[in-house]
């Protein structure tokens, strides 16, 4: 097969970066400072240490970002007296996120820090972030811009970032959201659209390019393709798109009918994968309002089960009020089951048997998520070509590898004339279509800081808050996007101009975010505060099945053939009432002092 010349590749690729370490040392005084950096030092500059996540978005976005910031202090003098004039951003390429890299914190030489999986209160109790009060309210137009940071950020970020004494010490970094990633260019190709007038369609699909599609999840026709005669090629719309699970499983009949697979996600990592799968379809069931219950533990909980029924039917309990004390009664929501009966649908068959959807080694620990990616791509040389890929919006830039070779002597198959697009979640049920809004969640936690040890080093500390205030401007916001494919988790808009340069799938994930209800998993309830890295929604479907707790749902479901009933009613379990107490009684007494974020 083509596609394993490839993984071969990417293999050494990733063992290379794996081998890429670098001693770190107080960030004021490096004791070797060309160590794990991607240039030498230059004497003549003052120079800044940043550190940068460099997994799923890479690198190239911050190097960019570093060019436009030397080029604008090339003429100043941070160091008077030194013969030094402009600064020279060190880019340390991190490979260490969350709370281990807490451990790295003290004695890391990079002033200015951009990671994921922050847990907000761990870091700053523990003195490792400086206060940037100044950044965050400071004047942009220094650099070009108009007001501040403080003005793209959303209410819920504001508050949350002042939750613990008032200051900032952090500021939200790139949005994370994972989902069903679909190959255009193979359903413009096979008709995999499902068309507005039935009776004159394949099995319900369209059979011409021009035929009138359906309104597809949203449940609305996109205006602006029907002025165009119903030329979709030139217009981003979920037209004719699945807008039920019901129409997801005829679709993926109606790929294997043809003869090709519906389907992949890693093998390696499908515990996560699988988990952030059911996060993503859960949470768009549940919508904004409902999901927040799970931070705030503040509110009325109006999805929570009462029974189902063995063909599936979920009965709801009347709405509860939700507080600190109770907050176990949301791990019987709604979207919580449906997403693992859409889990359950695409294993299995109605027989119980594999249901032929999804590639072989999706079950095994033997496909790394760039082979999975890299299968997905290079499967339009293959007579069984993949039709949708599970993954998060970063893996574009993952893929980054696989594009070029792929495009040495053929244009069309490099990322920028390939077509992905990131699909809205169909519904759980037909009455939502068009009733609900499309709902997405941020959730690796991802954030921007400067490291407190630089504090008492005036010039480094200067530069770092320069740094970071640059990188929060419009045109470094929008060039993150261009670069990633990936939104900021702030508000702002997206030049026509920039939008050209973004890849096909850069574009689909801008037109779902800004036509999403985006759900950020933060909140000032002390519980949650103080417990952020227990509240990772993925996690908490952690379920318990004849006295075994499982982790790994798809691959429970799959090895034992166990139901989405049987999984849903054990995720009560493993959270029942006598856990939760054990776990946060000492927050019981704050239930009236919760403060919501909204």
């Amino acid at each position: 097969m083509a596609g394993f010349k490839k993984i071969a590749k990417l293999l050494v690729a990733a063992a290379l970066a794996g081998a890429f370490v670098f001693s770190a040392a107080a960030c004021t005084a490096p004791t070797n400072p060309d160590s794990g950096l991607v240039e030498p030092v230059d004497r003549n500059r003052t120079q800044l240490y940043v550190g940068n996540f460099n997994r799923g978005y890479g690198d190239e976005w911050i190097l960019t970002l570093k060019e436009r910031f030397e080029e604008f202090y090339k003429d100043k003098e941070f160091e008077p007296g030194t013969g030094k004039k402009g600064v020279q951003i060190m880019v340390d390429n991190l490979q260490e996120a969350g709370n281990t890299y807490i451990n790295s914190m003290k004695t890391s030489r990079n002033a200015v820090i951009f990671n994921e999986l922050v847990y907000y209160n761990d870091y700053v109790n523990q003195g490792l972030v400086a206060p940037i009060d100044d950044v965050v309210k400071g004047d942009l137009s220094v650099y070009g811009d108009t007001g501040t940071i403080e003005d793209k950020m959303y209410d819920q970020h504001k508050k949350f970032y002042k939750s613990i004494d008032g200051h900032y010490y952090g500021i939200p970094h790139y949005s994370s959201f994972t989902g069903i990633i679909y190959d255009v260019d193979m359903f413009d190709n096979a008709g995999l659209y499902f068309a507005y007038d039935q009776e004159n369609s394949m099995d319900g699909f369209i059979i011409n390019k021009s035929d009138r599609r359906s309104a597809g999840p949203d449940g609305e026709y996109c205006q602006v393709c029907a002025a165009n005669g119903y030329n979709y090629s030139a217009h981003n719309c979920d037209d004719g798109l699945p807008a039920t699970y019901d129409e997801y499983f005829r679709l993926c009949d109606y790929i294997d009918a043809m003869g090709d697979m519906a389907t992949i996600w890693t093998g390696t990592h499908r515990a996560y994968y699988l988990g952030y799968l059911l996060r993503s379809l859960a949470v768009d069931y549940e919508g904004m309002d409902q999901i927040l219950l799970n931070y705030d533990f503040s509110g009325t909980a109006t999805n929570l089960v009462e029974s189902i029924d063995a063909d599936g039917t979920v009965h709801k309990r009347a709405a509860t009020p939700i507080q600190n004390s109770n907050g176990y009664e949301l791990y019987t929501s709604a979207g919580r089951y449906y997403a693992l009966d859409f889990l359950h649908r695409l294993i299995f068959n109605e027989e119980g048997k594999s249901s032929g959807y999804w590639y072989p080694n999706s079950f095994t620990g033997g496909m790394s998520q760039l082979e999975a990616q890299d299968l997905y791509l290079t499967s339009v040389y293959e007579n069984e070509r993949i039709a949708m890929l599970f993954d998060g919006i970063w893996w574009e830039n993952e893929a980054k590898d696989t594009f070029r070779d792929m495009s040495v002597g053929d244009s069309s198959m490099s990322r920028e004339n390939r077509r992905f697009g990131f699909m809205p979640f169909p519904k759980a049920e037909a009455k939502d279509v068009g009733v609900k809004k499309n709902t997405m969640m941020d959730t690796l936690y991802s954030m921007a800081f400067i490291n407190a040890n630089c504090m008492d080093d005036p010039v480094t500390y200067d530069l770092a808050k320069k740094f970071l205030m640059f990188a929060y401007t419009q045109e470094s916001l929008e060039e993150f996007t261009v670069v990633t494919s990936a939104p900021k988790s702030l508000k702002y808009e997206i030049s026509s101009e920039n939008q050209k340069k973004m890849s096909y799938f850069g574009r689909s994930v801008w037109n779902n975010y800004k036509n999403s209800d985006v759900v950020y998993p933060i909140s000032t309830n002390s519980l949650y505060l103080n417990n952020q890295s227990s509240f990772e929604y993925a996690s908490t479907f952690r379920t318990e099945v004849n006295d075994v707790v499982y982790t790994d749902i798809g691959s429970a479901m799959y090895n034992n053939g166990f139901t989405a009933k049987q999984m849903f009613e054990g995720i009560a379990a493993v959270n029942s009432k006598t856990s939760w107490e054990n776990a946060y009684e000492q927050y019981f007494e704050k239930d009236t002092k919760t403060s919501v974020l909204s």
